[in-house]
């Protein structure tokens, strides 16, 4: 170990920790901070390794701050890898999940609306397809090339 660092008066921290827990520590920042404070911290885990647990539902986070990704779904580890092995599916496909938001019928086309994050999608999907999916679903849309795959989620 280092040497203490201060940090109130009677309170003494060693100055690298054997082990770092962070729960969500930067969901609450805007984008740009987000982003910034991302960037430090990983540049101080390469100047001091430090064993890290980090909590997040930010899948972007995760890329850049993880080397081993475990994901947990109903109290249980589902998914135990490296990020691009957990988040990257096929690996040519852009996969977001959103909330079916309106439907309507155009012609021979349904138009799906989709809130993804704090952006709409508008997608054009059979009727059948759109006859599958209630408003306020829970969606998980896959795009590869110019052939979308929606598919309802279960909670």
């Amino acid at each position: 170990m280092g040497k203490p660092l201060a940090v109130s008066p009677g309170l003494q921290l060693p100055a690298t920790p054997a082990v770092l827990l962070l729960d969500e520590p930067l969901s609450a920042l805007d984008p740009a901070m987000r982003t910034e404070l991302q960037e430090e911290l990983a540049s101080a885990r390469r100047i001091a390794p430090v064993l890290t647990f980090l909590v997040s539902h930010d899948c972007g986070e995760i890329f850049r701050l993880a080397d081993r990704v475990l994901r947990i779904d109903q109290a249980g580890v589902t998914h135990d890898g490296s990020p691009q092995s957990v988040f990257g599916g096929a690996g040519d496909r852009l996969r977001v999940t959103g909330h079916v938001l309106a439907k309507s019928k155009q012609g021979v086309v349904s138009i799906v609306t989709v809130a993804v994050g704090e952006e709409l999608s508008k997608l054009a999907l059979s009727h059948q397809e759109a006859a599958r999916l209630e408003i306020g679903d829970r969606v998980s849309v896959s795009v590869k090339a110019f052939n979308p795959d929606v598919r309802k989620l279960r909670i």
